[in-house]
C-alpha cells in the first residue's frame, strides 16, 4: 500500500477519461455493424497463418494460455506485440474512439483493409526463418481487449481468446506487481476496481455482439482444475487436432518477457486460487468499488 501509494503520487491518470474511452470502444460497435463487415469478408481476407489475440486484464492467466498453446507445433507465440494499439492511432486517429465521427471512421473499407494489411504485414515478420508451416500467430498483449470489435472488423478470420480470472485475484494480482511501464489504474484499489468494471462491461458488450468462431473466454480456475478440458476447448475454437505437448507446456524453452515468465516454467498450480482472502480487511476499498461482497 505504501508503495503504491507513492508511485501513484508520481503519475498521472485520469479514471474518468479512461472510462468514457472504453465504453466510446463499445458504442462504435453494434451488433449491426460487426454483422455487415462479416458479409464483405473476402476471399483475400482468409490470412495463413491466422492471428490469435489473447486479451484481458494483466495477471489473467494470458501469459499461462500463451505458453500452453505455443506448445503445440502449429502455433507460434510472438509475445505482447505493440501493433495493433500503434496501428490504430496510425489509420483511425488517435483521438479514436473519442471523436464525433469514430463510428463512420470504423465503418471505412479502405481504413479496415489498410489496419488489416499492416498488422498481418508486421505480424508475419515475428515469424522465425525456419517457418515449420504455422497455423497461427498469437499476440498476447492483455490490453487489446479495447480492439476486440476493431481486430473481428478489419481480420474477419482472426480469433479472440479473453482470458478471465476471479475478479477479487485479478486486480489483487495487479495491485501487488510493479509494473515497468503503464497499468497506472492498478496503483490505488479504488481506481483499480472502477477500471475493472469498466473493463468488465466492455468484454460483456464483445461477448454480446461477436460470434462464437470469433470470441471465447477461458476461466483461470478451470484451467487450473482441469488444463487438458479447456486445452481442448481452445483447440476446437482453433480448428487444430489436439496435440499432448499442450500439457508439458512448462517444458518449452521459448523466450517469456512478462511478469509471470517464472510462473509458466512450473507445472499447473493452485496456490494463487483465491489468493486474497488473508487481506479482506485491507481490500475493503477494492470491494466496494468492484461492487463485491466478500463471502
Amino acid at each position: 500500500q505504501a508503495g503504491n501509494s507513492l508511485h501513484r503520487s508520481k503519475i498521472s491518470f485520469d479514471g474518468k477519461a479512461v472510462a468514457g474511452r472504453l465504453k466510446n470502444y463499445a458504442n462504435c460497435f453494434d451488433q449491426s455493424t460487426a454483422e455487415a463487415r462479416q458479409l464483405q469478408a473476402s476471399a483475400n481476407l482468409a490470412e495463413v497463418p491466422k492471428v490469435a489475440f489473447i486479451v484481458g486484464m494483466p495477471r489473467s492467466g494470458t501469459t499461462l494460455i500463451e505458453q500452453v498453446l505455443s506448445s503445440h507445433d502449429k502455433i507460434f507465440g510472438a509475445g505482447e506485440l505493440t501493433t495493433l494499439p500503434r496501428l490504430k492511432n496510425a489509420v483511425l486517429g488517435k483521438d479514436f474512439p473519442d471523436a464525433p465521427d469514430s463510428s463512420q471512421r470504423v465503418k471505412s473499407i479502405e481504413n479496415l483493409t489498410s489496419l488489416a494489411n499492416a498488422y498481418l504485414n508486421e505480424a508475419l515478420q515475428h515469424l522465425p526463418p525456419s517457418d515449420d508451416g504455422y497455423q497461427y500467430i498469437l499476440d498476447k498483449m492483455p490490453g487489446n481487449f479495447m480492439f476486440c470489435g476493431l481486430i473481428a472488423m478489419a481480420m474477419p478470420h482472426a480469433r479472440i481468446i479473453h482470458c478471465r480470472r476471479n475478479p477479487i485475484d485479478t486486480c489483487l494480482s495487479c495491485f501487488s506487481k510493479y509494473f515497468v511501464s503503464g497499468q497506472s489504474f492498478s496503483y490505488d484499489l479504488t481506481e483499480l476496481g472502477n477500471y475493472y468494471r469498466s473493463y468488465d462491461n466492455l468484454m460483456q458488450h464483445w461477448k454480446s455482439v461477436l460470434t462464437s468462431n470469433q470470441f471465447i473466454e477461458v476461466q483461470y480456475e478451470n484451467v487450473v482444475e482441469d488444463l487438458e478440458h479447456e486445452a481442448k476447448r481452445l483447440m476446437e475454437f482453433l480448428e487444430l487436432p489436439w496435440d499432448p505437448a499442450l500439457l508439458e507446456f512448462h517444458a518449452s524453452d521459448r523466450s517469456v518477457r512478462t511478469a509471470s515468465a517464472s510462473q509458466v516454467r512450473k507445472p499447473i498450480y493452485r496456490s494463487s486460487v483465491e489468493r486474497w482472502r488473508p487481506y479482506e480487511k485491507e481490500l475493503a476499498p477494492l470491494f466496494e468499488a468492484l461492487g463485491i461482497t466478500p463471502n
